[in-house]
């Protein structure tokens, strides 16, 4: 719909900064941005997102998956194929944004 959106957030909520996807629509969860899903997960981090490929589905980031004392280029699924609200965040323009620390 028209002013709907979706952006990647950073956070380190999990005690490891990663990043969630969220779509914003007007008028739906009282105007606030509705998490889509945890884009990244786990005893790493992602440190900066590097670019974003949609016709591929693809966030690439760089992170420290393999080594703290390296950081590695990685590509994530922006939407999972099972997901119901792929086609929101699709058919979205897609804002890019990290939070600090």
């Amino acid at each position: 719909p028209e002013g709907s959106f979706s952006f990647f957030f950073g956070s380190e909520r999990s005690g490891f900064c990663h990043l969630y996807l969220y779509t914003f629509v007007p008028g739906i969860n009282g105007d606030q941005a509705m998490l889509i899903r945890q884009v990244s997960g786990g005893d790493w981090m992602v440190e900066s997102i590097v670019g974003v490929q949609l016709s591929q589905n693809v966030v690439y980031v760089a992170g420290t998956y393999d080594s703290v004392l390296e950081r590695h280029l990685y590509a994530l699924p922006i939407l999972l194929p099972e997901e119901d609200m792929g086609t929101i965040a699709m058919e979205t323009e897609l804002i890019v944004s990290q939070a600090g620390p």
